[in-house]
């Protein structure tokens, strides 16, 4: 997605965070791709780097 965009993985990240620190035109080159890619957020991958998460522990 990063080179599709003709950026960083690091820009991508900061598009989908919603950093104000991007570039309004990077960001909306960056959101094309991605809307012409269809991609979508990994659930497991967003889960997995959240500092909370909806998940429950069980005891047995």
């Amino acid at each position: 997605m990063a080179a599709a965009a003709g950026a960083s993985h690091q820009t991508v990240s900061r598009v989908l965070d919603e950093s104000p620190d991007v570039d309004p035109d990077t960001r909306r080159q960056v959101l094309d791709v991605i809307e012409r890619l269809g991609s979508r957020p990994n659930r497991a991958a967003v889960t997995a780097v959240s500092p909370t998460h909806h998940a429950v522990r069980l005891r047995g």
